[in-house]
């Protein structure tokens, strides 16, 4: 059983009346109104959060007295990024990247010592790559977290109540974590012809890529297994985690399947109505 809070802004002076009618919807277990702000808070309860999306949370959408409706999650169903992976991304990583840059940026000589260590050339022409990538990622990340904000029943960008399965998410299931992996990992080599690219930032590059792949995202899809249940176990069937050229292979396999389920159903009307 799920339960959570909808936040709902009515139209001027219709609190009482929407609030009213909430009451006589199935699920809904409490109802407070604030006449004042014109907010309606509902606690609703289900079988699952898809249940609620598609019951209540459809049906004040519906309404026309009712200008908003979001979601509240409680602490369980909320997403947090951990401390730890915070020290490592914005410490730790930048500590080996830039330190033997260090003499040359500040001209300390004290630590000339870290010159020594060995450098990696990256051509012009792949610097100038790895720039369009991560450019045509970002776009890529973009689109995501609008659908987020628009389409997640919570405008937030980081929760959402619904899940997710068209535009970018029709490809990888986690867009937004391959772009912002790319910026991270490949600064270094973006910025190479300012600061010096070396075995250090390697090091560096391969702990976070496998930190985010090998434990913070498997975390997160326990986390949405948890939120969406079978619904998200259809979806990592269907939606590659990271495989940009698998994800759209299948995409568009989907989409040949549809037409042809379409085409049929065509065919079989057409056929019904010629009876």
């Amino acid at each position: 059983m799920v339960v959570v809070d909808v936040r709902i802004r009515t139209e001027g002076g219709t609190v009482s009346s929407v609030a009213g009618w909430l009451r006589g919807l199935n699920g809904v277990v409490d109802v407070s109104e604030d006449l004042a702000s014109g907010f309606i808070t509902s606690k609703v309860e289900a079988g699952s959060l898809a249940e609620i999306v598609d019951g209540v949370l459809k049906d004040l959408k519906a309404d026309k007295r009712v200008l908003e409706a979001t979601i509240v999650f409680p602490d369980e169903l909320m997403r947090r990024e951990t401390s730890w992976f915070s020290v490592i991304s914005y410490i730790v990583y930048p500590i080996l990247w830039i330190l033997p840059s260090v003499p040359t940026l500040f001209g300390w000589k004290s630590m000339d010592f870290l010159l020594s260590v060995p450098v990696i050339d990256v051509p012009f022409p792949i610097i100038i790559s790895v720039w369009g990538l991560v450019i045509v990622l970002q776009i890529f990340a973009f689109a995501s977290t609008r659908l987020r904000l628009n389409e997640g029943g919570c405008k937030d960008v980081e929760n959402t109540a619904v899940l997710i399965t068209k535009g970018p998410y029709s490809v990888v299931r986690h867009p937004h974590t391959i772009a912002g992996l790319a910026v991270i990992v490949l600064l270094p080599v973006m910025l190479s012809m300012l600061i010096r690219y070396t075995v250090l930032s390697v090091v560096g590059q391969v702990l976070i890529f496998a930190i985010v792949t090998g434990i913070q995202v498997p975390k997160e899809e326990e986390f949405n297994l948890k939120k969406w249940d079978g619904e998200y176990e259809t979806y990592m069937q269907e939606v590659p985690r990271f495989n940009m050229i698998l994800g759209l292979l299948k995409r568009s396999k989907r989409a040949r399947e549809h037409r042809l389920e379409k085409n049929m159903e065509d065919v079989a009307a057409s056929v019904g109505q010629a009876v």
